[in-house]
């Protein structure tokens, strides 16, 4: 299948997976006259086959939802759905982290009959796994839904802003040379400054906060984009630039165009969605695809 990009940036990818085991992910960029082809396989995902029913009875559909990864230290908010729900039922949630130590509690409804839980995952990176088991009654089977944690430490994630500039009304758009310049950024954390070259560049492992960048070359008029940078962010930002004498103005735009990616999928069960970003580099360089 194909995607495009969303106005993020991010290539979406919804499948329905028909069988369970381990799923991989072929992602291809097919390439373009300024970027070569790049491909990246990856473990994507395991798909759990359904449980199964006690002799001729239904089962409920249960369904865990929370955030794909956290932040160790950081409460993690769990919530669960039963399909058809059964008043009053008492689920148990069990908490694995990733030495296979296990958190089992009992879960009953709130006052509203929703399921609400709050845990906060310390000091064990890595994947965790949630369960929550329903025991069943006369008319309905057990049931059982699992989903995986990821959890990082603070710093895990490259905080990064990448740069393109373009020169407005120009069949070759992008300048090198380009000198930027943070002229306003966090307190306690050092100005930062770079030269493009192809066009581009990208500052790495920056400190969440604001930022005011100024881009300068001869010859051209002087442009500024002010940033607001979370942690774990990576942005894309195209910077224009126009020429001393040009009647339009500079200007600055967060959301690039990105080419078409294909994705190749095999062995699928359950819905899935995948979060692709492709990340520009420089002219006929590979391009480099992440999973999200």
């Amino acid at each position: 299948m194909e995607s495009k990009p969303n106005q993020r940036g991010d290539y979406i990818f919804e499948v329905i997976p028909t069988i369970d085991g381990l799923w991989k992910y072929v992602i291809d960029y097919k390439g373009d006259s300024a970027y070569s082809p790049s491909s990246i396989v990856d473990v994507g995902f395991l798909v759990l086959p359904q449980s199964g029913t006690t002799g001729s009875l239904p089962q409920v559909k249960l369904e865990l939802r929370f955030p794909s990864f956290a932040f160790a230290g950081a409460p993690v908010n769990v919530t669960a759905t039963m399909d058809p729900l059964i008043l009053g039922a008492v689920l148990t949630l069990t908490i694995t982290d990733t030495n296979g130590t296990k958190s089992t509690v009992e879960w009953p409804p709130n006052l509203s009959g929703a399921y609400l839980y709050t845990f906060t995952p310390k000091g064990q990176r890595g994947g965790w796994t949630l369960k929550v088991e329903w025991s069943g009654n006369a008319a309905y089977a057990k049931s059982e839904c699992v989903r995986y944690l990821g959890v990082f430490e603070h710093g895990d994630f490259d905080t990064s802003v990448e740069f393109m500039v373009i020169e407005k009304s120009n069949a070759a758009p992008y300048i090198g040379g380009v000198a930027i310049k943070s002229t306003a950024y966090p307190s306690g954390s050092e100005p930062l400054s770079a030269v493009t070259g192809g066009g581009g560049y990208t500052f790495h492992m920056m400190t969440p906060g604001q930022y005011t960048f100024s881009f300068t070359k001869p010859g051209y008029i002087n442009a500024t984009d002010t940033v607001t940078v979370k942690e774990g962010d990576q942005q894309h930002r195209n910077v224009f630039l126009e020429k001393v004498g040009s009647t339009s103005t500079s200007t600055t735009n967060k959301v690039p165009s990105y080419p078409t990616v294909t994705i190749l999928i095999g062995l699928l069960t359950g819905l899935t969605i995948i979060h692709l970003r492709l990340h520009r580099l420089t002219p006929r360089s590979p391009a480099r695809v992440e999973l999200r």
